[in-house]
């Protein structure tokens, strides 16, 4: 399984680098915007760090979902109301827990956002190997498909598989990389 690159950065300038993207996404998509809900992950091994976001949906009465394996080859999102409802699964990662899991398909959150090991100039991304988010994105198709990563991670090419699904936009510390148009406000930058 590929490991997030480290490139030396110190935990302190991972929190200001995962601030500055928080802050993009929340000011640039969410607060002009008619978003009702946003599919997060809970950060693990150093990745782009989503927690605020997840705060900031909560105060703003957007519903915020986190993904859930439901077998070998499938995830679903579930809305998830507080932190507390996140419990350790498979892999190390934080899903919703049990109660949440209704055994039905899940909902499709208009925005997701999505962690990567790599991500290219291309806006495809390399991701840990189980090609979870691949699978689920094919199937589901949400409005908008965000990548989260440092600019460390983009590369200007990854390897691409015809089951791979390029994302919409990638968003580091530097900026927002596709064609930025905030479609939920009808606007465009």
């Amino acid at each position: 399984m590929l490991k997030l690159r480290e490139n030396g950065i110190s935990s302190r300038e991972r929190r200001e680098k995962s601030s500055r993207i928080a802050s993009s996404l929340i000011n640039d998509l969410l607060l002009p915007a008619t978003v009702r809900s946003v599919g997060l992950y809970y950060p693990v091994m150093g990745e782009v760090d989503t927690l605020s976001i997840f705060d900031f949906c909560r105060k703003n009465s957007i519903t915020s979902m986190f993904p859930r394996i439901v077998s070998d080859d499938e995830m679903m999102f579930l809305p998830v109301n507080s932190k507390r409802e996140l419990v350790k699964r498979k892999y190390g990662i934080y899903e919703p827990g049990v109660g949440a899991y209704t055994g039905e398909k899940g909902f499709v959150p208009d925005i997701v956002i999505v962690p990567g090991v790599a991500f290219d100039k291309n806006n495809f991304r390399i991701g840990y190997g189980k090609g979870y988010y691949d699978l689920y994105l094919s199937r589901h198709r949400p409005t908008l498909m965000v990548g989260f990563g440092y600019a460390f991670q983009v590369l200007e090419s990854v390897p691409v598989d015809q089951w791979d699904v390029r994302l919409d936009l990638v968003l580091t510390e530097n900026g927002w990389q596709g064609n930025y148009k905030n479609i939920f406000a009808g606007g465009s930058q």
